[in-house]
């Protein structure tokens, strides 16, 4: 059953992420370049430790995430498909991914630990997409990031032995698509309810301005 939980959600994802790919190859989606440089950084290391704590199938989603993120990064350092921008944060973030990954196999940190640094930087570079997300709904892509939080919620309950390191970054992505997915319908619904105010607004003015020519043109 979890087997077959894993296939289905690293599916989700492979599909999701190709969904994604053409999105940016045909000009609807631009990606915030320093977000997806950190998350396929980050993306190692979080697929690293959730295998090792024993995830299972329940890791196969974040190894196609994570293959998904070098792709979308390497697309989009592309001025003509990927957002520029990028804080010095973002290289902060990939240089502690780094270190994680050299502390995990060669010093001291545990595997629970790592894997607490993989989510918590990744949650950071989640800002700029986010931010980008509210403020320009349209250039994200929501049927891919809907995907994603189905992909990875069935990698969740995949997992083989249940732990903090075998779930901390399988239900992070799960979390992160869920956000990204939630900004983009609120603004999406913004916009369109603002869409159909001002589509009302304007009939109710064409009306008002041809009574007052109805009524004249009646007097004479």
């Amino acid at each position: 059953m979890r087997e077959t939980m894993g296939l289905i959600g690293a599916l989700v994802i492979a599909a999701s992420a190709g969904y994604y790919l053409l999105d940016v190859l045909h000009g609807n989606t631009r990606p915030q370049r320093a977000s997806w440089l950190v998350w396929a950084v980050v993306g190692v290391l979080g697929f690293a430790t959730s295998d090792a704590a024993g995830a299972g199938p329940g890791a196969y989603a974040a190894g196609i995430d994570t293959v998904a993120c070098v792709a979308t990064f390497l697309i989009s350092t592309s001025p003509r498909y990927g957002k520029p921008g990028g804080r010095r944060v973002d290289w902060l973030l990939a240089a502690a991914a780094l270190a994680g990954v050299a502390l995990w196999q060669w010093g001291a940190l545990t595997t629970a630990a790592a894997a607490a640094a993989a989510v918590v930087c990744d949650a950071v570079a989640l800002y700029p997409t986010l931010r980008e997300a509210w403020r320009q709904p349209r250039l994200e892509s929501l049927p891919s990031w809907g995907a994603d939080v189905a992909g990875n919620a069935c990698c969740v309950l995949a997992v083989s032995r249940p732990s903090l390191a075998a779930l901390a970054f399988p239900g992070y992505l799960a979390l992160a698509a869920a956000a990204v997915s939630g900004v983009l319908l609120l603004q999406r619904f913004k916009v369109g309810r603002a869409a159909h105010l001002s589509d009302a607004c304007e009939r109710t003015n064409v009306i008002g301005l041809g009574r007052p020519n109805e009524r004249s043109e009646g007097r004479v």
